[in-house]
């Protein structure tokens, strides 16, 4: 095998090593949720609600306006959907880019300092969708 082949497979083990604890998760938090209804027995679920708190159904919830006791109220939050949004797209970006930069490591390791240096800007914008969320935090701390 020679050296570039090796490099290429090298590179492809370390991208793929890599995402096996991300898929590890991921598929535990799928798969393996908490249950949120009652047990065998009517037995209370494992991660109950505090005794004020509605337990939470869905996105739906989680994006809702929260009242003082934190039950959702019903009226979607943009805030919250731009937060989630950002999130996303912050998360993805940055999982796309280290899959990237580990390969490079491999194939071309003097390249990742520039690769790094213009995803920054790219970050930086990403940034700005948590903008409303912050706002809205600062309000909610001021009232």
């Amino acid at each position: 095998m020679d050296t570039e082949a090796t490099r290429d497979v090298l590179a492809a083990a370390a991208v793929v090593l890599f995402n096996i604890p991300v898929l590890f998760t991921t598929w535990k938090m799928v798969f393996f949720a908490p249950p949120t209804t009652a047990g065998p027995g009517g037995a209370a679920p494992a991660t109950a609600p505090p005794p004020n708190k509605v337990a939470l159904k869905g996105l739906t919830d989680a994006l809702q306006e929260k009242d003082a006791d934190g039950n959702p109220t019903g009226v979607i939050s943009y805030s919250r959907v731009t937060g989630m949004i950002g999130t996303s797209v912050v998360a993805s970006l940055f999982w796309m880019i280290s899959n990237i930069v580990i390969a490079m490591a491999v194939l071309d390791p003097q390249s990742i300092s520039g690769v790094l240096t213009d995803v920054s800007k790219l970050f930086l914008i990403g940034a700005a969708l948590f903008v409303p969320y912050a706002f809205n935090q600062l309000k909610s701390l001021l009232q």
